[in-house]
This record gives C-alpha cells, structure tokens and sequence, in this order.
C-alpha cells in the first residue's frame, strides 16, 4: 500500500468511527443499546467469525446503520485492501 492509499485510509478510517459514534450517541438519546460493546465485532474479519458473531452481525447487518454500510457496502474494499 503506498503512502497516499495509507493517508486516504486513515481519513476513510476516521469518518467511519465519526459516523458510527454519532449513531451510538443518537441511539442512546432514545435508551437503545445496540451498539454498546461491540467494537471488538468490527476489528474481526467476518469471514472468521465464530458462530455467536455471526448470529450479533446478522442482527445489526440488518439494522439500517449507517456505519455499517461504510464498513461493509461503500468502503469494504478500502478497509481489506482489495481496492483496484
């Protein structure tokens, strides 16, 4: 990876925390607590996932959140490296 692909995955890297801690805090307005505790799903690979993983992503896949949209859909390919 050069060093401009570095710098852009950092700026990616940082806009999905942002989006993913304003959804947190927006959920936590309204007592919902889908994403407390959760950051150690989003460091795996879900290729690897155990099945009590497998079974929580599924539950938030579906969810309409924003970030995991970035992580998954619109940035996936930054995030594993697979960009072209």
């Amino acid at each position: 990876m050069s060093e401009f692909d570095r710098h852009i995955a950092k700026h990616l890297n940082k806009a999905v925390d942002n989006v993913h801690l304003q959804e947190h805090d927006d959920l936590m307005v309204h007592g919902d607590n889908t994403l407390k505790n959760i950051r150690q799903l989003w460091l795996f690979n879900p290729m690897n996932f155990c099945v009590e993983q497998v079974t929580e992503f599924e539950a938030l896949k579906y969810s309409g959140l924003n970030f995991l949209f970035l992580l998954y859909g619109g940035l996936g390919p930054w995030r594993t490296g697979c960009v072209v």
